[in-house]
């Protein structure tokens, strides 16, 4: 059992903590990604820091909420360009059609092998 101070609001040790953990950091909301997580201790008027960098790649998402609609299809010499809009409840920032909301102009969708030819198209 941690001894030393209680948990805050956000999860994490108020005052000291000399054989416990320091609290308890939830990724869930988090996006996946590359992040540097950076830990920083301060005691007796000095400060330590050290950084780690992290890869988070996991399906569960609580509360993650995502869908696509495509707006628009116009055949090219029979390759369709296509108009997609998606609203993900993760993405903080505002596009052209608000918050959470962006688009994407989809054309010819070419796959390359490992020895970099050109095995397909797709739409």
């Amino acid at each position: 059992m941690p001894t030393g101070g209680t948990l805050n609001y956000q999860g994490f040790r108020d005052g000291s903590d000399s054989s416990g953990d320091l609290g308890i950091l939830n990724l869930s909301t988090v996006p996946n990604g590359v992040y540097d997580l950076i830990l920083r201790v301060r005691g007796g008027g000095d400060q330590v820091s050290t950084q780690l960098r992290v890869t988070i790649d996991n399906a569960l998402k609580i509360g993650q909420f995502s869908f696509s609609e495509q707006d628009l299809v116009i055949p090219v010499n029979g390759i369709p360009l296509t108009v997609v809009r998606t609203y993900n409840s993760f993405n903080l920032v505002q596009g052209d059609f608000g918050y959470n909301w962006t688009y994407a102009l989809n054309d010819m969708d070419a796959v390359i092998d490992e020895d970099r030819q050109i095995l397909g198209a797709c739409a």
